[in-house]
């Protein structure tokens, strides 16, 4: 549910994932960079607290860390917190209680905090070789972090694959797992009785507490030996953008290259029909379901049509059923991963639209990654962020536009749900510095230093304990300081704060 972080004129220099080069950290105008959390209590928050709605309130850092500046945050299920030091920090659920449905039951050690002990306290991921983070994305149940040498790393479950690597087996008490509505799965997987420790890649109890590197092969992704010999068919194994969604994962690298692994169909168009008409059997999505080393390989995929000479992609943000990118002109992509929340094949249209921002006809074009039109005073975008089926888009006048499933995720009562349309009321007037989506809810943040929430507030997301919805922006109050950037997650929410 995480977006991509703020704007080169608010505080932190030109650290955004929508940057071609890794993330720079300018000199801390303020005296402290902390961050205060809200919504859903326990381990989430990463402060004491209980399980109900909790108010707005900072996040301690131990003090035996060598910066203890948080720079970025990333939210989902869990917490994930950068240091200046390029340390990561996580908090929050290490399991996968509340994924049911028709996914994988749950397991108790699916691994998303990459480390062991207390997980209401911010405390360190192990990572690999003295790595340095520089960007992470928080998944359902996943964790995507990229380090300062251009590498991703990966943790968390991998029971569709969404780690892109192998992992192994975690163990359950359960064999059932049902979701709110009452959607039940009992694994039959033949994962589910084997002996937790033993290698995997896919099935229930498949994962990874371990943060380690994603290998991306050159062939696999169709750079074979005669096209490596042009310079522009090279694929660049620095990355420079990741994220994670339900049951997927995404990179982009310094060349523009986008790779996903897990599930997820989006750019596979061409390949999905084999015949003139529609069967199960041809889809490839069927594939991803039932071939987990297929899954969990990345691929590449393309914008549709090709853009200009010059256009790449800079930046990808993923929900549940939808994939966003941003390009170098400014332009924002989308497609559908083919996929609902619940690793069930979606087929209706009018579900395959979520999150797309445009009118589709068919399946195959929802998998295709097209252009999003707006009528925009500056069509020129510079942040994107997804929720589980919306997306606001930020661009560079300051602006918002919002469109996807939920109306109130929206923040604006006019036009239709799934074609952009620019967020007003309070925000009207504010240069928008940073955006972040939620499952069901959105927050902004201004260059004033303010923040802004609207959409669902059953679990006190938008900083109030009363759960009352709300349609359209209106300010968050009882944070100290000037706000830098906002992240969302699945239940709560948090901001950076300059003191």
């Amino acid at each position: 549910m995480e977006g991509t972080e703020g704007s080169e004129n608010v505080s932190l220099g030109k650290y955004r994932k929508s940057g071609i080069q890794a993330p720079e950290v300018s000199p801390n105008p303020y005296g402290r960079l902390l961050v205060y959390t809200w919504g859903i209590g326990g381990a989430r928050v990463a402060r004491p607290s209980n399980p109900s709605a909790t108010p707005p309130n900072i996040v301690e850092i131990p003090s035996k860390f060598s910066s203890q500046d948080i720079i970025h945050i990333s939210f989902s299920g869990h917490s994930a917190f950068l240091l200046r030091s390029g340390e990561l920090l996580t908090a929050g659920r290490n399991d996968s209680a509340g994924g049911g449905g028709r996914g994988s039951p749950p397991i108790d050690d699916s691994g998303q905090l990459g480390r062991d002990g207390d997980i209401n306290s911010a405390l360190p991921v192990t990572l690999p070789d003295n790595a340095k983070v520089t960007a992470t994305s928080c998944g359902r149940y996943h964790t995507v972090a990229l380090t300062s040498t251009g590498e991703v790393l990966t943790f968390g479950l991998n029971d569709r694959g969404q780690l892109g690597r192998s992992g192994i087996l975690g163990s359950t008490t359960r064999s059932c797992g049902c979701d709110s509505g009452g959607n039940c799965n009992c694994s039959n997987d033949s994962t589910s009785n084997s002996k937790p420790g033993s290698a995997c890649i896919g099935g229930s109890t498949c994962r990874s507490g371990i943060a380690t590197k994603v290998l991306f092969d050159g062939k696999i992704l169709g750079f074979d030996d005669k096209c490596k010999a042009k310079a522009e068919c090279q694929l660049n194994t620095r990355a420079v953008a990741v994220a994670a969604g339900r049951y997927s994962s995404a990179a982009v690298f310094e060349d523009g290259t986008l790779v996903v692994w897990g599930l997820i169909a989006c750019g596979t168009a061409s390949e999905l029909l084999e015949k003139n008409e529609y069967t199960e059997s041809s889809d490839i999505r069927s594939k991803l379901l039932h071939d987990p080393n297929f899954a969990a390989s990345p691929r590449n995929i393309r914008l549709d049509p090709p853009p200009k000479e010059g256009v790449k992609i800079l930046d990808v943000a993923l929900g549940y059923v939808h994939l966003v990118v941003l390009t170098s002109d400014g332009s924002v992509y989308t497609c559908a991963t083919g996929f609902d929340g619940y690793a069930s094949i979606v087929k209706q249209k009018n579900e395959l639209t979520s999150g797309l921002g445009r009118k589709i006809d068919s399946v195959e074009e929802a998998l295709k990654l097209q252009k999003v039109l707006f009528h925009s005073s500056s069509n020129e975008f510079i942040e994107v962020s997804t929720g589980r089926c919306h997306v606001l888009a930020r661009n560079k006048a300051g602006e918002v536009y919002s469109w996807g499933c939920s109306r109130k995720s929206l923040g604006r009562t006019n036009g239709e749900q799934e074609e952009p349309g620019r967020v007003k009321g309070a925000i009207e007037d504010e240069y928008i510095s940073s955006v972040a989506s939620g499952e069901y809810f959105s927050l902004v943040s201004s260059l004033t230093g303010k923040v802004y929430g609207w959409g669902s507030s059953s679990n006190g997301q938008l900083g109030q304990i009363s759960s009352r919805d709300e349609e359209i922006p209106f300010p968050i109050d009882d944070i100290k300081g000037k706000v830098v950037r906002v992240s969302a997650g699945y239940q709560h929410a948090g901001a950076i704060v300059g003191i």
